[in-house]
């Protein structure tokens, strides 16, 4: 059996897919024995959640953290130079597709163990190296990512379903001669900053700074940086094993988005694109390039962030030895 579930982002996120998930699995056992279902009594409902958010957006606290990000964004170029296979577009049509590639639970661990070493999260430790490989695709020194965050800071929200997820912009500069070390350092307290200023809703962050809008690309970041890390859902239903079913994803939300998920075999890496810009070969390259800043991070935390290891053996003889001839 395959079950389709379709559902607008304005009612769910990841983290109430989980949920759900979570839900229907004794919901369905219960059945099966064909018992009333028992689960706990949710503290609050949406309505409750919603009409916190709008008392808060009354609030100073509101006008703190807009504050911040005016100051944080201020200045921001308006477009990343990724060097692209086609003229970007005048209008995005947000045409997509991925490519993946799994990496080692060694890495994994390797890079766990320098995240706890460093004081930082897995997730800090691969924001900064996804930062290094844009620097060096871009050689700019000002680069702005998006990232999703949960929201859900109160206990009492997380069992519950809707859309609580927001999006930050992460912005670095000065990449320069920075060690990765200190590259790290500098991601982990923008990352707790950020996390300080979480409630401000991105849409309201827009509306207020009124960037020059373009069809071309989004306002403020035309990247993603997406790490997984909601709750399990369920592998076993009374008997029945649940899988996830792959199908073909035709669409594209921003130029380049990379999506990592923490699984027992290591980290899945996944790259989704934009197909009216970006060929597959380039993005297979790209997870490759990845592939090897990792593993020089994992490596030597004092390299500098310039001379950190991105090409294949392949792709340096290409250069050194086909291209030079």
């Amino acid at each position: 059996h395959i079950l389709l579930l379709v559902n607008h982002h304005i009612i769910s996120d990841a983290w109430s897919m989980a949920v759900f998930f979570q839900e229907i699995s004794v919901c369905y056992e219960a059945f099966v024995k064909q018992a009333p279902p028992v689960l706990p009594e949710l503290p609050i409902q949406y309505a409750d959640y919603s009409l916190w958010q709008n008392e808060w957006m009354k609030s100073r606290e509101l006008q703190e953290q807009l504050s911040y990000w005016k100051k944080q964004l201020q200045g921001a170029p308006p477009v990343l130079q990724l060097p692209l296979d086609y003229p970007r577009p005048a209008v995005q049509a947000f045409s997509g597709a991925v490519e993946s590639i799994q990496f080692s639970s060694e890495l994994t661990e390797s890079l766990k163990n320098i995240s706890c070493r460093e004081h930082t999260t897995l997730f800090m430790t691969l924001l900064a190296t996804y930062l290094v490989f844009l620097f060096r695709y871009t050689n700019q020194e000002d680069i702005s990512v998006g990232i999703p965050i949960a929201g859900r800071t109160k206990t009492e929200t997380e069992k519950l379903i809707g859309p609580i997820i927001n999006t930050l912009v992460l912005r670095i500069s000065h990449f320069g001669n920075k060690t990765f070390k200190e590259l790290l350092n500098k991601v982990r307290q923008m990352t707790l900053e950020a996390y300080e200023n979480q409630d401000l809703p991105f849409e309201k962050l827009v509306d207020e700074l009124q960037p020059e809008r373009n069809l071309s690309y989004t306002p403020f970041f035309q990247t993603m940086f997406n790490f997984r890390n909601v709750p399990d859902k369920p592998k076993q239903m009374n008997g029945i094993t649940l899988e996830p079913f792959e199908i073909e994803r035709t669409t594209s939300k921003f130029d380049l988005t990379l999506d990592v998920t923490e699984m027992e075999e290591g980290l899945f890496v996944l790259f989704e694109y934009n197909t009216d810009i970006f060929e597959p070969e380039t993005i297979k390259r790209m997870l490759c390039n990845f592939g090897n800043l990792l593993n020089g991070v994992s490596l030597n935390l004092d390299e500098r962030v310039t001379t950190l290891p991105l090409l294949t053996d392949k792709e340096r003889h290409k250069i050194l030895f086909d291209f030079n001839n």
